[in-house]
């Protein structure tokens, strides 16, 4: 059974399951996204941009959303795109986001998620907060032709996983699509495979997310 986070609530539309922020949830069911997947586009092309379709629509009161599919990667996406057998790692990842952002991980605000039934399985939507101006590090990696640039961005994207680190978060999909950078700060997404800690992440398990972030590096600097 699906149960809402703190904060959140349940909300039925049709045949889907929406969670949502409770202060949101009126305004966000009034701009049609209880049904998410008739406002969609397809991603735009290129490096780090993420896996399927997503939009940018405003709420009146709050502040725009970003909404996208969740979408399989890797060799299961062949046979198997858009269908999750579990469908809690969805609704944790809103409390994780606001666990993460309670330990001053700075990350796009988690809003509401949308479960469709698939039969069998699941069809899943997510939707946070839209960081106007931000852009994906692997996508600014790629189209940076300085060599020294491209080194200083890289070292910025390794300290800030190493801050992620020291304030808990281990994200186990930490790769440079995943870190947005705006004029001012950066900022981590795609939360539905982190797990917070009270503390700093053990040493063992940051040293995965480190290896991560590298075979990310090399992905990027090979394409």
């Amino acid at each position: 059974m699906i149960a809402a986070p703190p904060g959140f609530v349940l909300r039925e539309e049709g045949e889907a399951t929406c969670v949502l922020d409770a202060a949101l949830a009126d305004a966000i069911l009034a701009a049609g996204l209880g049904r998410p997947w008739e406002q969609l586009a397809p991603r735009p092309d290129g490096p780090g941009t993420g896996r399927g379709p997503r939009a940018v629509v405003p709420i009146p009161g709050g502040p725009a959303l970003l909404v996208k599919q969740y979408l399989r990667g890797g060799v299961v996406a062949s046979f198997n795109r858009e269908r999750y057998f579990e469908c809690e790692r969805f609704v944790a990842e809103l409390e994780t986001g606001r666990r993460a952002a309670a330990a001053g991980v700075p990350t796009a605000r988690p809003l509401g998620v949308v479960l469709l039934p698939a039969r069998p399985g699941w069809r899943a939507w997510g939707m946070s907060a839209f960081l106007k101006d931000a852009v994906d590090m692997a996508r600014l990696l790629a189209e940076e032709q300085d060599p020294a640039r491209r080194a200083a961005l890289w070292d910025e994207a390794r300290r800030f996983g190493e801050l992620l680190l020291e304030r808990g978060l281990e994200h186990r999909d930490l790769n440079l699509g995943n870190i947005l950078r705006s004029e001012d700060a950066l900022y981590v997404i795609d939360l539905d495979r982190a797990v917070m800690h009270d503390g700093p992440v053990p040493e063992d398990a940051a040293e995965r997310v480190r290896e991560r972030m590298e075979r990310s590096r090399r992905k990027v600097a090979a394409g």
